[in-house]
C-alpha cells in the first residue's frame, strides 16, 4: 500500500500518513495498549476504567467517575519531529456537556498542553501552552485541522469551507499528538497525523505576501479581503501601525501599537480615526507577536497567544485587499498575511485527509 494518501482521479498527494486510524477495526472495553491503528501507527492507550472501546468505526468515550486529563487518554506511542506542515486531523462528536482536548503535547503521560482544541458542549476553542487562548470560535459539527509551520494555524471546516479560527507562534521541536475526553462522553471516527504537501509544507504555508527579517517603515503588502496577518513587534514604540482593508489614504483599518505596549484597533473614514476597542500598557511586549484576523464584519486581535481584542461591527472596506506598515522609532519583523478560506488545491488536501 502506497504511503501516500491521494486525491481521487486527481493525483494530487494529499499528505504522508503518520499515524492513522479510522477505527474500522471494533475492540470492546477495554482497550489494550500499545493499540495497533486500522492503517498506520500504534497508540498508547491509558484507560483504568475501561471508558473507550471502537464500534461502527468510530472510537467510543466516555469519562471516569472523577474526570482527569490523563485517563482514559490516546497518544501516538513515540514522538514526531516538528516539520512544517505537520498536522493533526480530529472529526468529533460531544454529547452533551464536557470537554475533549486533542492535539500536541510533550509527554504522552497528560494533556496535549502545548497546542489543543478544546470541543464543548456547543464550541470550539484553542490551548497554547497549557492556558486557554481562544473560545466559542465555532461550533462542536467543525472539523478540526492543527497544522504547524513556522506558526501553528488552528483550521475549522463547516459546511464543507475551511477557514482559519486562530493562527499563533508555538515552539516546540518534537510532540506526541493524541486526544484526552477528559468529562465528556462522544465518538470520533477521524484521528490522523499526517504531514501535508505544498502549500503547507514551508515556513509560511498558504501565505499571500511575506515580507521577512526586519520590515522597512512605510512597506506595503496585500491581503484578501477575508484574511489572517502577522508580525513581530521586535521593539515597540509609539506610532507603530498595522493598516489594512486599506481603500485609500483616509480610509482603512489599523492596529495602533505604543512604547508602553497598549494597542488600539481603529477605524478611519475620510480620514478620521475612531478606536472601536482598546487595550491597556503591557498587552504586547518587545519581541512578541501580533495577530489579526478579519472575517466579514468580525475583527479578532492575538498578542502573546492571548486574544486581546473582538469586534464584531467591522463592516466598512471588507473588500479592501491592501495593507501598510508604519514602524516609528521602534521595529517590526516577519509580516505575513493568509486567506481565511481555503480554496483550490489547499481545499483539496484537507478535505481528503478529514475524509
Amino acid at each position: 500500500m502506497s504511503n501516500l494518501v491521494k486525491l481521487f482521479g486527481s493525483g494530487i498527494k494529499a499528505g504522508t500518513p503518520v499515524f492513522v486510524d479510522n477505527f474500522s477495526v471494533a475492540k470492546a472495553a477495554p482497550l489494550g495498549s500499545p493499540l495497533p491503528a486500522d492503517t498506520l501507527g500504534q497508540w498508547t492507550v491509558t484507560d483504568t476504567e475501561n471508558k473507550l472501546s471502537i464500534s461502527d468505526g468510530k472510537l467510543n468515550f466516555a469519562p471516569k467517575a472523577t474526570p482527569s486529563y490523563s485517563d482514559p487518554r490516546v497518544f501516538t506511542n513515540i514522538p514526531t519531529t516538528k516539520v512544517s506542515g505537520t498536522a493533526i486531523v480530529l472529526r468529533a462528536a460531544v454529547t452533551g456537556a464536557g470537554i475533549i482536548c486533542a492535539g500536541f503535547g510533550d509527554n504522552a503521560t497528560s494533556a496535549p498542553s502545548r497546542v489543543c482544541v478544546r470541543k464543548y458542549e456547543a464550541s470550539v476553542g484553542c490551548m497554547v501552552n497549557g492556558s486557554t487562548v481562544v473560545s466559542g470560535i465555532a461550533t462542536t459539527d467543525t472539523d478540526i485541522a492543527l497544522i504547524t509551520e513556522n506558526l501553528c494555524f488552528f483550521f475549522g471546516r463547516t459546511s464543507g469551507v475551511w477557514k482559519i479560527l486562530y493562527l499563533f507562534p508555538v515552539a516546540y521541536n518534537t510532540v506526541y499528538c493524541g486526544f484526552v475526553p477528559h468529562n465528556a462522553t462522544g465518538t470520533i471516527d477521524v484521528l490522523k497525523v499526517v504531514t501535508l504537501p505544498a502549500p503547507f509544507n514551508t515556513d509560511y504555508g498558504t501565505a499571500v505576501q511575506t515580507i521577512l527579517g526586519a520590515v522597512p517603515n512605510g512597506s506595503t503588502f496585500v491581503h484578501n479581503p477575508n484574511a489572517g496577518i502577522g508580525a513581530t513587534f521586535t521593539t515597540l514604540a509609539n506610532s507603530q501601525q498595522v493598516v489594512f482593508r486599506r481603500q485609500d489614504a483616509t480610509n482603512y483599518w489599523t492596529i495602533n501599537v505604543a512604547a508602553d505596549g497598549s494597542i488600539a484597533l481603529a477605524e478611519v473614514v475620510a480620514g478620521v480615526s475612531v478606536n472601536r476597542d482598546t487595550r491597556p500598557a503591557g498587552t504586547i511586549a518587545n519581541g512578541q507577536w501580533l495577530g489579526i484576523i478579519a472575517d466579514g464584519a468580525v475583527i479578532r486581535v492575538f498578542t502573546n497567544n492571548t486574544l486581546r481584542i473582538t469586534y464584531s461591527s467591522a463592516t466598512n472596506f471588507q473588500t479592501a485587499t491592501a495593507g501598510i506598515v508604519n514602524i516609528g522609532t521602534g521595529a517590526i519583523s516577519d509580516l505575513a498575511s493568509w486567506p481565511i478560506e481555503l480554496t483550490g488545491r489547499a481545499k483539496k488536501i484537507l478535505d481528503e485527509v478529514a475524509r
